[in-house]
């Protein structure tokens, strides 16, 4: 579907509307006696919202920047939780969903003022962008684009942990001005585990909202080095076969695992 844009009007958003609201990294959920999260509709939210704010129609619901419900401490059943958590969590229509506006919202909330002349952006009519009524200029949205790669050795792959992850995963990293996917690939792989690789060939993609990632997925063979780390953006770093795989995986929604879970079924 095409996703809209529109300054905040209550009246659009129906009681029964699932609403995500995010702040800081966070989208604001409904937990259940038995711990289980749910997004919160229109009719549940007691909270004043603001009406300026920009909210984002999508497939499943409204997408709204939730700082000023943050401030006001909801209590109760609502709690703001991590977005990378409640994602895993949720199923996949509506995990998409609640990538796709925290990815618009995270914009919406950097984008305030233009940057080329400090005027104050509106909101286009026409398209998801926001423009700057003294300069003309147009913001959009902005990709980041970051390669991960499933590194194989012959009935083994290649797991790495992130300083910042509780989790062995793919080697990942952001493509720098000037690289091509494949040279990104190369370098990163080379920078975080000192490895060679080899036949590079494309897996799939994912839109990864932190903030603003499109996770574009390949395979590489191993073709020469040994392991070695930096102990600061890798903390550890192992072969694998398919009886060893360790039991501290990245989320089931995600690319990685996804890659991890096609080189198990062989």
């Amino acid at each position: 579907m095409k996703y809209q844009i529109d300054a905040f009007q209550k009246a659009a958003i129906q009681p029964e509307d699932v609403c995500f609201i995010y702040n800081d990294g966070k989208i604001l959920v409904h937990q259940d006696e038995l711990g289980s999260d749910r997004l919160p509709t229109r009719s549940e939210l007691q909270f004043k919202m603001d009406d300026n704010e920009a909210v984002f129609r999508l497939g499943e619901g409204w997408a709204l920047n939730g700082e000023n419900i943050q401030e006001q401490k909801p209590t109760g059943s609502f709690t703001f939780r991590s977005l990378r958590d409640v994602l895993a969590s949720l199923a996949i229509p509506i995990a998409k969903d609640a990538s796709i506006g925290a990815q618009y919202v995270n914009w919406s909330a950097k984008n305030k003022f233009c940057g080329h002349c400090g005027q104050k952006l509106s909101i286009s009519k026409d398209e998801i962008a926001k423009v700057c009524g003294k300069c003309s200029r147009n913001i959009y949205p902005q990709l980041s684009p970051v390669i991960i790669t499933l590194v194989r050795r012959g009935g083994e792959i290649l797991l790495a942990k992130a300083a910042d992850r509780k989790y062995f995963s793919c080697v990942a990293g952001f493509v720098e001005p000037g690289e091509s996917l494949e040279e990104s690939i190369r370098r990163e792989i080379k920078e975080e585990v000192s490895l060679e690789v080899k036949n590079i060939k494309y897996f799939g993609s994912q839109p990864w909202p932190f903030p603003n990632n499109l996770m574009v997925g390949f395979f590489a063979e191993w073709v020469a080095g040994d392991i070695h780390i930096d102990g600061k953006e890798i903390t550890d770093a192992k072969w694998f076969d398919r009886s060893s795989l360790p039991e501290e995986l990245p989320p089931r929604s995600s690319i990685s695992r996804q890659m991890i879970e096609a080189f198990k079924k062989g």
